[in-house]
């Protein structure tokens, strides 16, 4: 390893073996707390190298594939810290799997309602990256449940911020801050979630118009339409649901399941307006998707391509930016070669820069993974 040996003797002292793993240059170490993280961050700026954060590595070209001098997992960090079931809320260590978190939430008739498309997806990685479940639509998205956040920012400190009780949040606000960051303010090191209780029952229903049926519904769970049809996700006791499946004629198919998880090597989120969705999903499909998947009522749709051609996607970014929105590619297995993740920067570029100064002064966390390459 040819890390200076400044690097490596914070390692050593804070406990660490560094070993070298595939998106590392030098060395990869998983830390046990946030102190330990800290330590290896506070060295790494001061010799100004790389830091890269990683759960499960299923999301890892988010943002675009980068390799640093250094990597950081978190699976080391998959505890359940403080569970007080009463409150409704958790505080979990940033490497809790979802395939973790879920049954046991579950089994105590509570559910986090973080995406489960991908059981191996940490708390921290869906955190990091901001993405939010089918249950957006009823419940709000990640960042609203995400009460507080411990960070091991890039100056070498650890941080706290928000409050464990809903109605306890004081000072600034971290966790809001930190979801949707994709690390480039720090390692989260662990989370504190807001629970929601399992409702009685949850059913799905096909309908023929996916619109129609979000407009004269009153806060389904989600309505979602993929390239397979269309369908409305209900919850509430086994009347309410007959009632409400009723008022737009459509039937509970007890076979239906939601889409899973979008698997063609090209995967693009279209995120618009929720009132221009069904315009956004007639330029998708005009460019012929494997598959996608339209959220209506929340304006995201996940289209996969097994190919795409460069000039095709241009274009597709070019309309959906008029409407207002973003075509921000999550995975190009490049395949989509010189292509920005992101697109048009957004107007708020300047703020981001100085929370990112703030947080991370030498730039060494997760450098150019957000737009604008900062």
């Amino acid at each position: 390893m040819n890390l200076p040996s400044s690097v490596m003797g914070a390692m050593r002292a804070a406990g660490l073996s560094p070993s070298i793993r595939g998106f590392s240059d030098e060395a990869t170490v998983a830390p046990t707390t946030a102190e330990q993280a800290a330590a290896v961050l506070a060295a790494a700026a001061a010799e100004n190298l790389s830091v890269g954060f990683r759960g499960a590595g299923t999301r890892h070209e988010v943002g675009g594939t980068r390799t640093y001098a250094i990597g950081m997992l978190s699976s080391r960090m998959a505890e359940v810290i403080d569970w007080p079931v009463e409150d409704l809320t958790i505080v979990v260590g940033s490497g809790m799997t979802v395939d973790q978190l879920e049954p046991m939430l579950n089994a105590k008739g509570q559910t986090s309602l973080l995406p489960t498309g991908d059981p191996h997806r940490t708390v921290g990685g869906i955190v990091a990256e901001g993405e939010s479940g089918y249950g957006r639509l009823k419940h709000g998205p990640t960042r609203d449940r995400v009460l507080e956040v411990t960070l091991a920012t890039g100056y070498g400190k650890v941080v706290r911020g928000g409050g464990r009780l809903v109605k306890n949040v004081t000072g600034y606000d971290l966790p809001r801050l930190v979801t949707g960051s994709l690390g480039s303010l720090g390692f989260i090191a662990s989370v504190c979630l807001k629970l929601w209780p399992l409702p009685q029952q949850r059913s799905i229903a096909r309908v023929d118009d996916a619109a129609a049926a979000y407009e004269q519904l009153y806060r389904p769970f989600a309505v979602v339409e993929p390239d397979t049809g269309s369908y409305v996700v209900l919850e509430g006791s086994g009347e309410d649901i007959s009632v409400q499946a009723s008022s737009i004629g459509a039937r509970i198919d007890d076979g239906a399941v939601l889409p899973p998880v979008i698997g063609e090597p090209i995967l693009i989120s279209i995120r618009v307006p929720p009132a221009r969705l069904s315009e956004a999903r007639r330029l998708v499909i005009d460019r012929q998707p494997d598959r996608f998947i339209a959220q209506h009522g929340v304006g995201i749709i996940d289209a996969g391509w097994s190919k795409l051609a460069l000039n095709q996607f241009v274009e597709l970014r070019k309309d959906i930016e008029r409407l207002g929105g973003s075509a921000v590619v999550l995975r190009s297995s490049g395949l989509l070669p010189g292509v920005d993740p992101w697109g048009t920067a957004p107007p708020t570029m300047a703020i981001q820069r100085r929370l990112k100064q703030l947080f991370d002064p030498s730039g060494i966390c997760n450098p150019g993974k957000l737009p604008g390459g900062l």
